[in-house]
């Protein structure tokens, strides 16, 4: 996967947040403005510098003002779970809510 360091306005990207079985995706979003999220990081952190600690960050909050901002917009969207463990019984299709 290409490392980027910017997502352009009008392009749909996803937030994850966990690792392995605590891996999950938040959300489909779309970029209003061009967005950097190094900069957009490094901001929150210099007004919440609490937060800069080990499991400080406050995530919802820092995702709340990205979309009171207009940064960002949630996307209505689908997730299709084709599999568990190759197992085609376990497709399903879910639908997000607005």
């Amino acid at each position: 996967m290409k490392v980027a360091t910017t997502i352009p306005a009008g392009n749909v990207f996803t937030i994850t947040m966990g690792e392995y079985s605590d891996y999950n995706v938040d959300g489909v979003y779309m970029a209003v403005v061009d967005i950097e999220p190094d900069a957009l990081l490094k901001q929150w952190l210099s007004e919440h510098p609490e937060q800069t600690e080990s499991y400080r960050f406050e995530h919802s909050k820092f995702l709340l003002r990205l979309l009171t901002q207009n940064v960002m917009k949630l996307m209505h969207s689908f997730e299709w779970h084709i599999t568990d463990y190759s197992s085609w019984s376990e497709m399903t299709l879910h639908e997000t809510e607005d």
